[in-house]
């Protein structure tokens, strides 16, 4: 069972490619403890540059390494995590980093266990739904 959903994983990540930064739902850092060894350090040959637990915001980057160009959401297909996501989006494109030529991350969305129509809607009525 592990070796099935870490395999998942890693092809999830790199069908995305680029530079990443994965955000987690609250409790999934401690799964992917479990299913990758080494954690979020076992990500590394993914692509995945930053781990980040789900919260109103994203935070800021550190200046040292450059920024990611993709933001690969692992999130459950609830309305509270998907909010979040979409509050994420929305101030990126307020800030003019989406749609920017060059430095706009690009954001990608995998709802667990599935999407649902509720969740895709709130994304689209928060107007986040073109940018993911």
């Amino acid at each position: 069972f592990r070796a099935d959903t870490r395999q998942e994983l890693f092809d999830l990540l790199e069908g995305v490619g680029g530079r990443q930064c994965l955000v987690l739902d609250a409790g999934f850092r401690g799964r992917l403890d479990h299913v990758v060894l080494g954690g979020a350090d076992g990500l590394r040959n993914c692509g995945v540059a930053f781990v980040r637990d789900l919260a109103p915001e994203l935070g800021v980057f550190d200046a040292i390494s450059p920024p990611p160009d993709r933001v690969v959401y692992l999130v459950r297909a609830a309305p509270g995590p998907v909010a979040m996501v979409a509050a994420h989006v929305r101030a990126a494109v307020r800030h003019g980093e989406v749609g920017a030529a060059g430095a706009a991350p690009r954001f990608h969305v995998f709802m667990v266990p599935r999407t649902t129509l509720l969740c895709t809607q709130l994304l689209e009525d928060a107007g986040a739904l073109p940018h993911v």
